[in-house]
Order: structure tokens, then C-alpha cells, then sequence
């Protein structure tokens, strides 16, 4: 289990998480991006959800388009930028 040690120390953070964090499917366009009026659209350009005060989607489900890639370095990217957002 994560400690106060731990999540104190960003390198034994790093660790863990390298070690512990996995993903076997990568669901995309579940929650898409998009302007309030869009109907399909359930985040902002900001991630954050339509009509739900403080709740934030920071995942490959925000993409509201098919990719064409493998996903990591997408979620990657979308996970740095939310966090240079908050």
C-alpha cells in the first residue's frame, strides 16, 4: 500500500507507478470533447463535465475522434496536459 513516505518521495511515487499501472484496454469517445451545445460532447476544452460542478474526465475517453495509433502516448499526452491545467 501506498504511504506518506511514498507519495512524499516523487522518485518512490515514480516507482510505483511504473510498476503498478497498466492498461489492458484503451476505451476512446466514451465522454467526448466539445462545446456545451455540441449534444455529443460531455467535457469542455478543459476536461471538465458539462452541468457537474468540480468533476473533471481526464482520459482517452475525451477524444472525440477514432485514433489511428496506439493509445498510450494519446493518454500520456491528455494526462500532462489536464495536469498543466489544474
Amino acid at each position: 500500500m501506498l504511504n506518506d513516505q511514498v507519495i512524499g518521495d516523487d522518485q518512490q511515487l515514480d516507482a510505483v507507478l511504473r510498476a503498478m499501472t497498466f492498461s489492458r484496454l484503451a476505451l476512446a469517445g466514451g465522454a467526448a470533447m466539445g462545446p456545451g451545445d455540441d449534444p455529443d460532447a460531455v467535457v469542455d476544452e478543459q476536461c471538465r463535465v458539462h452541468g457537474v460542478e468540480a468533476l473533471r474526465v481526464i482520459d482517452l475517453s475525451i477524444v472525440p475522434v477514432p485514433l489511428r495509433s496506439p493509445t498510450a502516448l494519446d493518454a500520456i499526452a491528455i494526462a500532462e496536459h489536464a495536469a498543466s491545467m489544474i
